[in-house]
């Protein structure tokens, strides 16, 4: 309640500044006057004052009052986009390490907003810390998106989201089922289905789905769906599960696991990794085995992520429409009076590269050629 009055106090306060801006007139009331005009207490406005100061929209001169400044014409523009709070998983690893992923989402969240938002940027490192500053800021913004770390959602936490929910959170990239909370993300199962039909297409005869990440939903769907298509055309697929945890290094596990299966059968003819972290790792192996992407083997990964094209050979991908994502969910928080259940899975696009056996054939392929 106490953000909420302290949001409605600066939004007055906001205003009277504009309202004397147009009048030229650059001297405000007193912090007294202003209370009552707000009716709030004078230690709220005194608050929101001091946050103005600090801001640059006003100055207070001891002994003559409180004046607006110069630049509180430009900084009142952008205080009228509309305020983002953006909660995501961790931009570093333990070994302090820049995730290719979590930079890549934030890139493309800032380009899709635009000057339409203003955004707010926490880090949570579980579901629970995610909770606690969700409660203590979604008061004070417009809406909240929430990509999540990779661990599974307790009933706990999506029970008390679903009940304090007022449509102004959307859950990105982490399928919830049929949990009521705004939520967008990837197609899964048919990015899956897509890395099978490209490595069948591309003459593989037995597959290998490489797991190189935890099994949470959207990770299962990448899975089945490509299993799916691999049984509709009666191809053989085998499964290495790397057992990968939230924080494990996905290229070095990967890398030792994939390096293990080649010592002990002969490699597959395509493999898919269900994430491209882990697919670098695969990449590396295979080479180290003298085996070379793109040649007897194909390998196709999943996410899209940038680095991928810079390996030699280059790595095919399932690549995740991260601005199409970040799209829909800012559309869906400038809704009103949206369902309850509101849902949006965006589909996903094959990227050609080097790693898959002719690929400069299958980066068309389409959801029709899949259905």
């Amino acid at each position: 309640m106490a953000g909420i009055l302290q949001e409605e106090t600066r939004k007055h306060i906001l205003k009277r500044i504009s309202e004397q801006l147009a009048r030229n007139d650059w001297k405000l009331p007193t912090e007294q006057a202003l209370s009552q005009e707000v009716t709030a207490s004078y230690g709220t406005v005194r608050n929101v004052m001091r946050a103005l100061a600090q801001e640059g929209f006003v100055r207070k001169i001891p002994g003559s009052g409180t004046y607006i400044l110069p630049d509180a014409a430009r900084l009142l523009i952008e205080n009228r986009r509309k305020h983002l709070l953006y909660l995501h998983s961790r931009s570093r690893d333990e070994k302090g390490e820049k995730s290719l992923y979590g930079t890549r989402m934030q890139q493309a969240l800032e380009k899709v907003a635009d000057a339409r938002w203003r955004i707010t940027s926490l880090e949570v490192g579980d579901h629970e810390t995610f909770l606690e500053k969700f409660r203590r800021n979604a008061d004070g913004c417009d809406g909240v998106i929430y990509l999540p770390p990779t661990i599974a959602f307790p009933l706990s936490v999506l029970g008390e989201l679903v009940r304090t929910d007022t449509g102004k959170l959307v859950v990105v990239d982490s399928e919830l089922g049929d949990v009521t909370l705004g939520n967008v993300a990837t197609d899964n199962r048919y990015g899956g289905m897509l890395a099978a039909r490209s490595l069948i297409d591309a003459g593989a005869k037995s597959l290998l789905v490489v797991i190189t990440e935890p099994k949470l939903r959207q990770a299962e769907a990448r899975i089945q769906g490509f299993r799916d298509f691999a049984e509709m055309v009666h191809c053989p697929v085998e499964v290495l599960d790397c057992q990968m945890r939230v924080n494990d290094d996905r290229f070095r596990i990967a890398y030792l696991r994939m390096s293990d299966r080649l010592q002990k059968k002969a490699c597959p003819e395509g493999i898919f990794a269900i994430s491209d972290a882990g697919a670098f790792g695969v990449h590396q192996a295979l080479l180290d085995a003298k085996i070379t992407p793109g040649e007897s083997v194909s390998l196709i990964g999943f996410d899209g992520l940038p680095e991928g094209s810079k390996l030699n050979p280059s790595l095919a991908t399932v690549v995740q429409p991260c601005e199409e994502i970040f799209a829909a969910a800012l559309e869906m928080l400038e809704q009103k009076n949206l369902p309850r259940i509101y849902r949006k899975a965006v589909c996903p696009r094959l990227r050609r590269g080097e790693s898959l056996s002719g690929s400069e054939k299958y980066d068309t392929i389409t959801r029709k050629g899949i259905a």
